[in-house]
């Protein structure tokens, strides 16, 4: 007897019965096979789609490999924009229209000095008569031949130089042509007062004064003597307004 017969032997001897055993393991196995049998039919029905997916990416490889092929060059890094002497508003300024002209007080300085006003200018009409260049109406600055100065106002508030320009006109003795700023700034209002930045704001390098007369089409000189209108330094002003009779 082999050792396989013995131990079958002895299994039936310790109650072993084969057709127990068969009952029991069928039923799994029936359900295994029939699990397999499902799998098989679902690999079976996504084998034909599988199948054109990949046809489909075969047909556009070469235009996949020609894609990444393809070097995006590298941008030059954006310079960093110098900073600016004067704001954005401003520089905008060519493209702004005013909603309205604003509507003030008229008030004439000096109006012994003023002869024959009109709207857009001051005309002379007697070799006596003194006439300023430069010149307010109103709460507006107006040149003796273009009229009206205009310029835009950062927010609701007026640019300095404005300020400063306005307090020339406004203050400077007429029967003067210097004047130290500390003298100047001691005979205004205090609200009009803006310190020593006169030739920060309308000295010969400030941007923001130049460009305003250029855009009004003004020059800074006397249309007479061609003498310059207005000159600042730290300590002192120049304001050859006076137009002379020729």
């Amino acid at each position: 007897m082999t050792i396989g017969e013995l131990v079958y032997k002895q299994a039936l001897e310790n109650g072993y019965d084969p057709e127990k055993i068969t009952g029991i393991f069928s039923p799994i196995q029936e359900s295994i096979k029939k699990s397999l049998e499902s799998y098989q039919r679902v690999i079976e029905d996504i084998e034909a789609p599988l199948k054109k997916v990949n046809s489909a990416v075969e047909s556009i490889r070469p235009q996949l490999d020609m894609v990444n092929r393809i070097k995006i060059p590298t941008l030059p890094k954006i310079p960093e924009l110098p900073e600016m002497s004067m704001p954005v508003s401003e520089l905008l300024e060519d493209y702004y229209i005013k909603p309205q002209d604003r509507v003030h007080k008229v008030e004439v300085i000096n109006p012994s000095t003023f002869s024959n006003t009109k709207e857009d200018g001051i005309s002379m009409n007697s070799s006596n008569v003194k006439t300023p260049v430069f010149y307010l109406k109103g709460d507006d600055i107006y040149h003796h031949e273009v009229g009206r100065l205009k310029y835009k106002l950062w927010g609701l508030n007026e640019p300095k130089y404005i300020k400063a320009f306005k307090n020339v006109i406004k203050y400077m003795p007429s029967d003067r042509k210097v004047i130290r700023i500390t003298e100047l700034e001691s005979v205004m209002d205090k609200k009009d007062q803006i310190g020593k930045n006169y030739r920060m704001n309308i000295g010969k390098s400030a941007r923001s004064f130049k460009n305003f007369l250029a855009k009004n089409g003004v020059v800074n000189a006397n249309p007479v003597d061609k003498e310059i209108v207005i000159a600042v330094t730290d300590e002192y002003i120049t304001f050859h307004n006076i137009i002379k009779p020729e």
